[in-house]
């Protein structure tokens, strides 16, 4: 038996607007150095990855910021293959370009940039009323059910 069911407009729409929001506040704390807020936006795997990079920037005297501009957008169920009872979780997949420049955070001089394509899945927690990145994985990992 095949079962597929209807995605409620609100819930996708609210999801996109709150990866959308986490992603700006990700690219604004690696721009000023300043973790405070992150926390609201980005938890676990996620959270780690982003605090270890602002550190190894700070290490080397660096800033960098990444804006997404997103130009499709899926909910996706993540199911982990090794708990087939476990209970799926939300992911959005998303199609974007990707904006991103590291600079010397003394002088301000412009050490790299680019704009790359990408395809990525979000894995995001509810968590009180918005949702939260806790994870980016790429769109073809084994948990990822469209």
């Amino acid at each position: 038996v095949t079962r597929t069911a209807e995605v409620d407009p609100a819930l996708a729409t609210m999801v996109l607007t709150d990866v959308v929001a986490d992603l700006e506040t990700e690219s604004e704390a690696l721009a000023s150095g300043d973790t405070d807020g992150l926390a609201e936006s980005t938890l676990g795997a996620r959270l780690e990855a982003i605090e270890q990079r602002m550190a190894a920037n700070r290490a080397e005297g660096l800033l960098e910021e990444r804006h997404y501009g997103i130009e499709a957008a899926e909910l996706v169920l993540l199911r982990d293959p090794a708990s087939p009872q476990a209970v799926p979780e939300l992911g959005l997949l998303v199609s974007a370009k990707v904006d991103m420049r590291r600079w010397n955070e003394g002088d301000g001089s412009v050490l790299e940039s680019s704009s790359d394509s990408v395809r990525e899945v979000f894995r995001v927690a509810r968590v009180g009323d918005r949702y939260l990145i806790r994870e980016s994985m790429e769109p073809d990992a084994t948990m990822v059910t469209t």
